[in-house]
């Protein structure tokens, strides 16, 4: 089985890894491969395709040391893991936008 539907998925759902919310991210990614029964050996190298030009060549760096997909997910989870933090979940939004207007102040995590 190819690869395209797959990426087009991905890349339609969550649009290009640009090293931001990488949890959401590679949780997706996996679960596309799993559902297509894509063999784990053919993620490695598939998921340089969906990578924003101006990190590419950092990702590939780091495929390029990373003999698994386990071990690839590790060393993005450490390089660009850090980035997850500065996202809201959705729940902590709407809270945050229920709040009546006059006594909303922008929280310390926007």
């Amino acid at each position: 089985m190819g690869l395209d539907r797959p990426i087009e998925t991905i890349v339609g759902t969550m649009g290009r890894f640009d090293g931001k919310d990488i949890t959401s991210y590679l949780e997706t990614y996996k679960a596309e491969m799993l559902m297509r029964d894509i063999p784990e050996e053919r993620w490695l190298g598939n998921f340089v395709r969906i990578v924003v030009s101006n990190i590419h060549n950092k990702v590939l760096q780091i495929r390029a040391t990373c003999p698994s997909w386990e071990e690839l997910e590790g060393r993005l989870f450490e390089r660009y893991g850090l980035d997850d933090s500065l996202w809201l979940s959705k729940r902590e939004f709407m809270e945050w936008f229920e709040l009546p207007r006059k006594g909303r102040n922008t929280p310390s995590f926007l």
